[in-house]
């Protein structure tokens, strides 16, 4: 369905727009058995060559412990869309401790999370993978888009439940 849904629609968006650049798949994870099975099933549908970018995200404590699956997921790409790169498309380190969502439960201080996100950013370069970092800001979570109110402090700038920004963190210029 995913791969259906990602050629479709870039089938769509080149017809609209010839020279646009796509990234596929979006995945919320970095484990190569699905990449793999969304971009063989890519690659049945004729759409690999629609794409300039791949898409993954997979949160580790110690971000050098992702790049063993990120190397598997260059090789899969290269074996069905040698033209197209892997890009990470969302990682970020919270700036406190957290009992939510990833990276949860470890007592992370904006010190730790600016070293984080610059060693993945790093080691994202490394391996030839374009990077980004989640997010620019904090961000609140609530119903009816959440099923409870949460804070998430995975932002390089300091926002408050109101989505006002108060601070910039150190991760900010970690990343500039």
């Amino acid at each position: 369905v995913i791969a259906d849904l990602n050629v479709r629609t870039a089938r769509i968006l080149k017809r609209i727009m010839p020279d646009c650049r796509l990234h596929g798949l979006s995945l919320g994870s970095n484990r190569p058995e699905l990449f793999e099975d969304c971009i063989a099933e890519i690659a049945k549908l004729g759409g690999t060559e629609l794409f300039d970018t791949y898409i993954y995200h997979g949160y580790a404590y110690n971000p050098d412990s992702s790049y063993e699956r990120v190397e598997k997921l260059i090789e899969i790409c290269a074996k069905y869309a040698p033209n197209a790169k892997m890009r990470q498309g969302e990682n970020g380190c919270i700036s406190e401790w957290s009992d939510r969502f990833a990276l949860a439960n470890y007592p992370w201080s904006e010190n730790s999370q600016a070293k984080w996100d610059m060693r993945r950013m790093l080691g994202d370069l490394g391996h030839g993978c374009g990077s980004s970092v989640y997010s620019i800001c904090d961000l609140q979570y609530s119903p009816p888009y959440a099923p409870y109110t949460y804070l998430n402090r995975k932002g390089i700038l300091r926002a408050n439940a109101k989505h006002q920004v108060y601070q910039i963190k150190k991760a900010y210029y970690a990343v500039q």
